[in-house]
């Protein structure tokens, strides 16, 4: 059935990009030319955030359509980066698993940056915040370097992938299936660098809950200064 087959999984990641991509231009319009000039300090935050997602959209479901075989760590890509460039599958999975890690650290920095621009501007934080930022980035694009030099025998890995998956289709067997590991040893960074988002990301958002709660407490600003900043901060949460 067409339903079951790649092409109607790649038909339906091409048809999303088609509806997304224009939803995309709107959105980078919206941040550059109605973001309020009092929300200056959030306006790249928000357009470095847009702007990865996109990269992201685009490197998923036109460049490289990764048709993924679990619960092994393989697949083989459906994208124009296979049949119009011969791009190496290794090098599509680390640009995909990079830019993964790169929307994240750019949702971590949303976060920061309201910290930073409310409540830590004349704090030891200011000093700490570059390096912060450069090591998130830094670990976003090597983090991946280990299972890259792992990369186990590939007739003997694709031997373990039809012995714990019986039941490939043909299909799916004649195509160039590569397979990222079949060590766990090799998952631990990424599942490190998950954690490591998950606390960075919660740890500035208890810390602005924190702050906003003490501030309305000592009546240090306006209810509705408090109002529109608690307004902002839901809307950022909502939208992650």
């Amino acid at each position: 059935m067409f339903l079951e087959s790649p092409e109607s999984y790649k038909f339906t990641l091409h048809a999303i990009t088609a509806i997304a991509s224009p939803l995309h231009v709107l959105g980078i319009y919206c941040i550059l030319s109605l973001t309020p000039k009092n929300m200056g300090s959030a306006k790249w935050y928000l357009l470095n955030l847009h702007v990865s997602c996109i990269l992201l959209d685009w490197g998923i479901t036109v460049l490289s359509v990764p048709y993924l075989i679990l619960p092994v760590w393989g697949g083989y890509p459906l994208g124009i980066l296979r049949y119009w460039f011969g791009v190496p599958v290794l090098v599509q999975i680390y640009v995909v698993a990079t830019m993964i890690f790169v929307v994240v650290t750019s949702i971590v920095l949303i976060f920061e940056n309201r910290f930073y621009q409310l409540y830590a501007r004349n704090s030891l934080w200011r000093y700490l915040r570059m390096p912060f930022i450069i090591i998130n980035y830094f670990l976003d694009v090597t983090h991946l370097l280990p299972a890259c030099f792992m990369i186990p025998d590939q007739g003997i890995a694709l031997e373990f992938a039809y012995k714990l998956i019986p039941n490939l289709s043909e299909q799916t067997k004649a195509e160039q299936i590569f397979i990222l590991s079949t060590d766990f040893r090799v998952k631990i960074p990424f599942i490190l660098m998950g954690l490591k988002k998950c606390v960075e990301t919660y740890m500035f958002i208890g810390l602005m809950n924190r702050n906003m709660n003490l501030e309305s407490r000592s009546f240090a600003k306006s209810e509705n200064t408090m109002n529109l900043q608690r307004k902002f901060f839901n809307a950022i949460k909502a939208q992650v």
